[in-house]
């Protein structure tokens, strides 16, 4: 196994690394939307192999609607 799979992040290093508001995590998990969460000792966290990917699946090489 990875380092990374072992990795976690909370809610305000997410809403940090993607420049949006703590509400806006809190929204999306609230909606049942991505990231995926984990409940751990009452503390919401986020693997950082699933942040990872969930970027990598977005990347564009343009603004170019298709």
């Amino acid at each position: 196994m990875d380092s990374q799979d072992f990795k976690f992040i909370t809610s305000n290093e997410l809403a940090s690394r993607w420049r949006c508001s703590l509400e806006s995590v809190t929204r999306w998990r609230r909606e049942g939307k991505d990231p995926p969460f984990y409940k751990i000792n009452g503390n919401i966290l986020y693997k950082m192999a699933d942040i990872e990917a969930m970027e990598q699946a977005r990347k564009k090489s343009t603004t170019k609607s298709k």
